[in-house]
């Protein structure tokens, strides 16, 4: 757990089994133990979407905690709600401090468990590289099981036409959503009936045949704007928050994307370079090695924090290896300046 800086205030070596669920289910239980009640009524609990389990929301309540949290996909409203936001078209526009991510939102509010809650959709302008290659794949499945829907459909014999274009309608209409939009028809033909008489026809035995009705349906391939408007629906997503008061639709996302600190500083702790040297025996070696780690990921923290509050009152910024030159430098930087002027790099 870290705060928007990205400054450990709580780390716990846990069994590798344990789920986010849980944990933060035990976390959100012992909160009063590590904070004050001061804090704790100021503070936003940012999490991803491990948190939203009707366990987990209601000790968010009885304790009376702010939290922001993306609603998990398993959620059928998540859907709906992705849907309502397309289908209204009135968004709202956001761009990152940065610009180099653009959004569209929209504004709902729902009852999940039998508590109100506002909800976010969030519509990235730039779609993910790793859901766009998903998206692709969908795109061949249905395509796929749309292609043999037809086919059977189209081997099915009618005794009239209105049940042949009821069948279309239907296979038409189960479909809707689909990015393949469905034309097709009825046609005529006759088909051999077969013969009540046993033995070889006689030579002036007439050949009898009777009107059946097959539907002949084919796909149209989706436009460019069609795609892009799905590769935007798959890439987006739903925040939740019981935040009603004193924060727009934006400043909700932007708390949200801020979690990423929290990504970061795992980036430290999982370095090989610090880690992949050592090897203990014992369970406890080791559990007392990760908070060894943990301790020097706050003193890293404090490094960058500290010169990083101190730039902000100098006029030049600091010149790093390489000559690169920076307001804000990671810690890492930072130590290689120390090293460098110490004369140990």
């Amino acid at each position: 757990m870290t705060t928007k800086e990205g400054f450990p205030i709580l780390g716990e070596v846990e069994d590798g089994n344990l789920d986010d669920k849980s944990w933060n289910k035990n976390l959100l239980e012992n909160l009063a133990e590590n904070f004050t009640p001061e804090i704790l009524k100021d503070m936003i609990y940012v999490a991803d979407s491990a948190l939203v389990t009707n366990t987990n929301l209601s000790l968010i309540e009885k304790r009376k905690i702010k939290f922001i949290s993306r609603l998990p996909s398993t959620f059928n409203l998540v859907s709906e709600l992705i849907e309502k936001a397309f289908s209204s078209g009135d968004w709202e526009e956001y761009s990152s401090n940065d610009n180099k991510a653009s959004y569209r939102l929209k504004e709902f509010e729902a009852e999940i468990f039998d508590r109100r809650y506002r909800l976010v959709v969030v519509c990235p302008l730039t779609p993910d590289k790793r859901k766009l290659k998903g998206f692709e794949s969908r795109l061949r499945k249905e395509k796929e099981k749309l292609e043999k829907g037809i086919e059977e459909l189209s081997k099915i014999d009618f005794a009239c036409e209105a049940d042949a274009r009821e069948a279309l309608f239907r296979f038409s209409k189960e479909n809707q959503n689909s990015i393949y939009k469905i034309k097709g028809d009825v046609e005529a033909c006759f088909k051999k009936q077969k013969r009540n008489k046993r033995g070889r026809p006689s030579k002036d035995e007439e050949t009898q045949y009777k009107p059946v009705y097959h539907v002949k349906a084919r796909l149209e391939e989706p436009d460019e704007e069609t795609l892009e408007m799905g590769k935007r629906r798959m890439s987006s997503f739903v925040l939740i928050t019981n935040i009603f008061d004193g924060y727009n639709a934006r400043s909700i996302l932007r708390e949200y994307k801020e979690q990423t600190v929290v990504e970061n500083r795992f980036r430290f702790i999982k370095n090989p370079l610090y880690v992949g040297p050592l090897f203990v025996k014992k369970n406890q070696r080791l559990e007392a090695l990760s908070y060894v780690v943990l301790i020097a990921l706050l003193i890293y923290m404090v490094i960058q924090i500290r010169v990083r509050r101190a730039l902000k009152e100098e006029k030049e910024p600091l010149e790093l290896a390489g000559k690169v030159k920076s307001f804000e430098p990671t810690g890492s930087r930072v130590l290689e300046l120390i090293l460098s002027i110490a004369g140990l790099n």
